[in-house]
């Protein structure tokens, strides 16, 4: 009986994990929920680098949906812990890391709990100022930008090493960087915006910095850039003007045309972040929509408002990150748990199953021979046990 209880644990594991993982390691969609007037060129707090006009601190906060359906789930962190949010990433250690422009620094937060653990990075002199997005490489390290200037900083995670990697534009003037973004090259992709429109290029390895696409092309404030799944086109929005997407050359720069238009963009107002979704297509953050929209990952056409204006208290979202949490070894302890039950069942089922089989052999005009080849094979089971 323990030989076959062994070979049947396993089995009852599988489909326990089958039954019970996908509620443990559940799709999440983070949004950063800026909740503050947006950015006016137009406006000298803006053109002096001090944004404190446009912003208030206090109420930003960082909201969570479900992956797959849009549907809000909770506040992950409430508003209050961020002076203003923006740029939201995971980190290798499965927590989540914001970047707050009101206090010039990275936080650093439970991946599962949304519990603040501290101060990651605090910015001084001659570092980004107002840090609007950070992104982590292939490498481990974490890079930051700069809104008001500072250039993009590299922080190695393992050493603490700190270096600015972009500090010019692409007219050489200050570098007031936006959205940031890895290709599918290994290197880093840059929105110059507001005094520079135009998208610069980091090779991490040599340390060099290009233009990959001038402001002849770029979109006006082109806060935030992604590269297709097949890495063959680049994808550009705009924090203001025409709504729309553009699509770029993934290797050349070159401008193609609009992904998505004006006329079939489903609200678009402004485009904030980019993303690709585990379904392939595009999901876009419109800050003065105060929705996610998503599109066609292939034809650009709008799919839907995948999370609907003002859904969770979302307002003006920025950056955002679809994550899927590890679950806890206690949770696969409960599996196996559950697992074993299933194979014990399994196996008592299968003892009384077979010991109806044989009694069903035997012929009805004989009860007698019945009851004792039932003990018969109640004994041999014992004994195989």
């Amino acid at each position: 009986m323990m030989r076959n209880f062994a070979k049947l644990i396993p089995l009852g594991t599988v489909v326990a994990v089958l039954n019970f993982t996908t509620l443990e390691a559940h799709a999440f969609l983070f949004v950063s929920n800026v909740a503050n007037k947006p950015l006016n060129p137009d406006n000298p707090a803006v053109i002096n680098l001090d944004l404190s006009d446009n912003f208030t601190p206090g109420n930003s906060s960082i909201l969570r949906y479900d992956e797959k359906t849009g549907k809000f789930l909770d506040v992950f962190v409430p508003k209050g812990v961020i002076g203003l949010t923006s740029g939201i990433a995971f980190g290798k250690d499965g927590n989540l890391y914001a970047a707050d422009q009101a206090n010039n620094s990275i936080l650093r937060f439970n991946g599962k709990t949304g519990a603040l653990i501290d101060t990651f990075l605090q910015f001084g002199a001659n570092e980004p100022k107002r840090p609007e997005d950070i992104v982590f490489g292939d490498d481990g390290d974490l890079y930051v930008s700069g809104l008001a200037g500072g250039g993009v900083l590299r922080y190695d995670v393992q050493t603490g090493t700190r270096s600015i990697v972009a500090q010019t534009n692409s007219q050489g003037g200050n570098l007031l960087s936006a959205g940031l973004n890895f290709g599918p090259d290994g290197k880093l992709y840059i929105s110059s915006v507001l005094n520079d429109n135009s998208i610069l290029r980091y090779d991490p390895t040599t340390g060099a910095v290009d233009t990959f696409i001038p402001p002849s092309i770029a979109q006006a404030v082109p806060s935030g850039t992604v590269f297709s799944p097949d890495g063959k086109s680049l994808y550009n929005g705009t924090f203001i003007g025409a709504p729309t997407i553009k699509e770029y050359n993934g290797q050349t720069g070159a401008l193609i045309g609009d992904f998505v238009t004006a006329s079939d963009n489903g609200g678009l107002q402004t485009s904030s972040r980019l993303r690709f979704g585990a379904d392939g297509n595009l999901y876009v953050s419109d800050f003065l929509g105060s929705a996610i929209r998503r599109y066609d990952g292939k034809t650009g056409a709008f799919i839907d408002t995948f999370v609907p204006t003002g859904s969770g208290g979302l307002q003006n979202p920025g950056g955002f990150a679809f994550f899927t949490p590890i679950p806890e070894p206690s949770a696969w302890l409960g599996v196996v748990a559950v697992g074993a039950y299933l194979g014990i069942s399994r196996l008592r089922k299968g003892k009384q199953n077979n010991s109806e089989m044989k009694f069903a052999t035997i012929p009805n005009d004989s009860w007698h021979q019945a009851r004792i080849s039932s003990e018969i094979v109640d004994s041999t089971n014992r004994k195989n046990s």
